[in-house]
């Protein structure tokens, strides 16, 4: 995986794969993660609720 990150070459399914699927997956699967947090956070704010 690092060697992938390091030197890509797209004639590899491997790193392919990695580009294509689970690199972008990792990020949005990171976002709608943290928008649940503050969404968690916000809610509990409002309602002061310790």
């Amino acid at each position: 995986m690092l060697e992938a990150l390091k030197n890509p070459d797209l004639s590899n399914q491997q790193h392919i794969v990695l580009f294509d699927l689970r690199i972008p997956r990792t990020i949005g699967d990171l976002l709608i993660g943290a928008s649940f947090a503050c969404a968690g956070a916000l809610m509990q704010g409002m309602s002061k609720n310790p």
